[in-house]
């Protein structure tokens, strides 16, 4: 996915903004306009685990994204923080691309203290949270690591996971990437629940994701519809007292289509 307007909820979470160090603009800027003078058409993508301002960011990428990797296999892990790196980015660059890193790979491969890749829910979590935090484009990582797992995982089984995550955001990429939203549509605070809407080909959609590792109830109201389907689950949400609810597991993503009549 690629291009577009973020539009999103804000953010409800605060983010620590990493700067990089001062010697980075210099470095950068040269480069870049290195690349814009040889290759005018294509655009160009930077990479930091830093948040970089969003002025740096304008004057030497055409994209930009954090290669947040926090799942180590410990239960300390919290990969809710490709939410708020995300966010943090989008904030820093209003409509203009952010496409997140999203890990796939073992960071015992590196020696830094990782057991094994992430899970199929930590990585489908990882994929959400950059799209509800604003990111029209997520960039996985990597194909090489995969090959290579530290833990010994096949690089079929790695391969398997990834796609069972990517299938679905291929099939809602229409949606994601649209620029309308379903602005009667709302949820219900939560410390842990982060959500976004979207409104494409006359049908309103609601995004949500768990950033805490136990369950959480789901509670939005929708005045103009009448029931929500729950999108590759095979399930329907009945209204009750004005509300639609739904259980989320620990770290799990609720995808909704809403539907009237």
């Amino acid at each position: 996915m690629a291009g577009g307007r973020s539009g999103r909820e804000p953010a409800r979470l605060s983010p620590v903004r990493q700067t990089p160090p001062d010697t980075e603009g210099p470095v950068v800027r040269p480069r870049y306009a290195s690349v814009v003078d040889n290759d005018f058409d294509h655009p160009t993508y930077s990479v930091d685990y830093r948040v970089w301002p969003g002025d740096l960011t304008q004057e030497v990428t055409d994209a930009f994204g954090t290669d947040n990797y926090p799942v180590k296999g410990q239960p300390s892990d919290g990969p809710g923080h490709v939410y708020t790196s995300t966010a943090a980015a989008v904030a820093e660059r209003p409509n203009s691309a952010v496409w997140t890193v999203i890990q796939l790979h073992n960071l015992g491969n590196y020696g830094h203290f990782g057991t094994r890749a992430p899970n199929l829910a930590e990585v489908r979590s990882m994929s959400w949270q950059a799209v509800v935090a604003g990111a029209y484009g997520l960039v996985y990582y990597s194909r090489f690591d995969m090959e290579r797992d530290a833990a010994g995982e096949t690089y079929q089984t790695l391969l398997d996971r990834a796609k069972a995550v990517v299938s679905q955001i291929s099939t809602l990429s229409p949606v994601i990437l649209s620029a309308g939203r379903a602005e009667s549509v709302k949820g219900a605070h939560s410390d842990s629940l982060r959500w976004t809407t979207r409104s494409h080909d006359g049908r309103d959609y609601l995004f949500v994701v768990n950033l805490s590792r136990e369950p959480r109830t789901v509670s939005f109201a929708a005045p103009r519809h009448d029931g929500a389907e729950v999108l590759f689950e095979g399930r329907q949400l009945v209204k009750k007292g004005g509300h639609f609810r739904d259980r989320l597991e620990g770290l799990g993503v609720g995808l909704y289509q809403l539907t009237q009549g």
